[in-house]
């Protein structure tokens, strides 16, 4: 067996945090017997270039955050190499959501070197123009991706703190979208807010938007939430953080494995990171790829 482990690091991301727990785990993984091999990335496509060269290896471990998992899994989706995540970053909700979010060093190490990776279902999302990516936590368009827009142009304060920033500055636009959105090719339309597609149930740092969502299985959960007022949609909110926003009447929450979803000139998230705009098809891929995490069947 291949007995390298490559570690890639976003230099961008964490950076007080990589300098210390990059040598920790570089140490650790040596002392349980491993190769460790360090790569400092440069870019979003060299992450993804690195993560690519790396397959064959033991396990990549990637040091960073949502943006920078959504890199790597471009370069190991459908191969046999196991992806495992040191979080870094401000939001890590693909950490959450696997449930490594506190994860040291040593017991990352120590999940590579003794436990087996477990398969997880990755979306792949298909935009105009030909735009192809993979994603792992939440796809997000309407109101929901022009706030991560607008958080991208925020500096400081940094996790949940710059999403609620962007939000109360978004709030100025609040109005509904037209939406067409097929799920499994039972359609819904309707005047919305956003329509959110999740492998997994968190975004935005910890917005539990999709609870319905589980990334051992072969489909998607489905979003919807209907235009309310704006006193009514405030309110609810805080609901988000719960998952409790889906027992809500003006809520839609669907499963399917095939989403197609048309709302004109609605940019496109995904794991945080910018895609194009709507429309935009998404499919599931049941075992696309192998993560070290602590997953609930």
């Amino acid at each position: 067996m291949n007995n390298e482990v490559v570690i890639l690091v976003n230099p961008a991301t964490g950076k007080h945090k990589s300098r210390k727990q990059v040598p920790e785990l570089y140490a650790a993984l040596h002392r349980l017997g491993l190769r460790a091999r360090v790569v400092v990335t440069a870019s979003s496509a060299h992450m993804t270039a690195c993560a690519a060269a790396a397959a064959g290896s033991r396990a990549v471990v990637i040091v960073g955050g949502d943006g920078t998992w959504h890199s790597a899994i471009q370069g190991l989706a459908n191969t046999e190499t196991p992806l495992a995540l040191l979080p870094v970053g401000t939001g890590n909700d693909n950490a959450r959501a696997m449930g490594i979010a506190g994860q040291s060093p040593m017991s990352l190490a120590l999940r590579v070197a003794t436990a087996e990776p477990q398969p997880i279902t990755l979306a792949r999302a298909q935009l105009a123009g030909g735009v192809q990516r993979w994603f792992s936590s939440v796809l997000a368009c309407g109101f929901d991706s022009a706030v991560n827009e607008r958080a991208n142009t925020i500096r400081r304060p940094g996790g949940t703190l710059r999403y609620l920033a962007a939000l109360g500055i978004e709030l100025k636009q609040y109005a509904p979208i037209a939406y067409r959105v097929r799920v499994d090719g039972v359609e819904w339309s309707g005047d919305a807010l956003l329509a959110s597609v999740g492998n997994t149930a968190y975004y935005g740092g910890g917005m539990m938007v999709c609870p319905h969502a589980n990334p051992t299985e072969s489909t998607l959960a489905v979003t919807i939430v209907e235009y309310v007022s704006l006193p009514r949609f405030v309110s609810s909110f805080p609901s988000l953080y719960t998952g409790g926003h889906i027992k809500k009447p003006y809520v839609q929450a669907l499963t399917g494995s095939s989403i197609h979803i048309e709302a004109i000139g609605t940019s496109v998230f995904a794991d945080g990171e910018p895609m194009g705009h709507t429309p935009v098809q998404i499919d599931a891929h049941p075992s696309a790829l192998r993560v070290y995490a602590d997953l609930a069947p």
